[in-house]
């Protein structure tokens, strides 16, 4: 997913392309939490496994590992919130949710990724159910994200969560509407949080390898 973007206004949800037949995957247990500046070594190294096709689909473009480590280094954590998606530990997929400078606005960008071997497996569901929940809890009413023609993927994605889709010069611009933040929402955003900090504790413990945190522990 591109992180570019705000698109032109008129959206038409009929540009949905038919999504690639593809064997379907069980989803693998995954854990969803609130990235932070310690994290970044992570979401790097993250990046820097997308290859290719699916490197040019996140960031709408060829860019080399210098680049990558660039955006990384560039990331304004005051007002971007990253969540990662991990799989036996390791970052696998991951989404920011960049809230406009302008709070008044209630606009955000969103951009994800997620790795070849662990696409079509509902991941992507997972993390954008959850970036709509963090959109919400900071009373944004309205997300834009933009993707290359070419990737349909994110384009189907989109629009299961209602986004209104146009087509602009090379790119495909979508708008979800988010509503207002319920007390659900931030018991949520709050478990993800929560999920964070356990992580963060076991990072501090001697003993702690890298290995994902046990379901009892969460």
């Amino acid at each position: 997913m591109c992180s570019t973007a705000i698109g032109p206004k008129g959206w038409h949800a009929s540009l949905v392309p038919p999504a690639p037949t593809t064997q379907i995957l069980p989803p693998p247990r995954a854990d969803i939490r609130t990235l932070g500046p310690d994290d970044l070594a992570a979401l790097e190294a993250h990046f820097l496994r997308l290859a290719g096709h699916d490197r040019r689909m996140r960031f709408c473009g060829d860019l080399n590992d210098a680049a990558i480590r660039r955006h990384c280094a560039m990331i304004d954590w005051a007002r971007t919130r990253i969540l990662g998606c991990e799989v036996d530990g390791t970052l696998r997929g991951a989404v920011e949710l960049m809230v406009h400078p302008d709070p008044h606005t209630g606009e955000a960008d969103l951009a994800m990724s997620i790795e070849r071997a662990f696409q079509g497996r509902g991941l992507g569901v997972m993390l954008m159910r959850k970036a709509l929940v963090l959109a919400r809890n900071r009373c944004v009413g309205s997300v834009h994200m933009a993707c290359m023609v070419g990737n349909r993927r994110m384009q189907k994605l989109a629009a299961k969560f209602g986004a209104t889709l146009s087509l602009g010069e090379g790119e495909v611009a979508g708008r979800i509407r988010a509503p207002w933040p319920t007390t659900l929402t931030l018991v949520e955003e709050a478990a993800l949080n929560g999920r964070a900090c356990l992580r963060r504790l076991f990072r501090l413990g001697s003993g702690w390898n890298g290995a994902a945190v046990p379901a009892g522990g969460r």
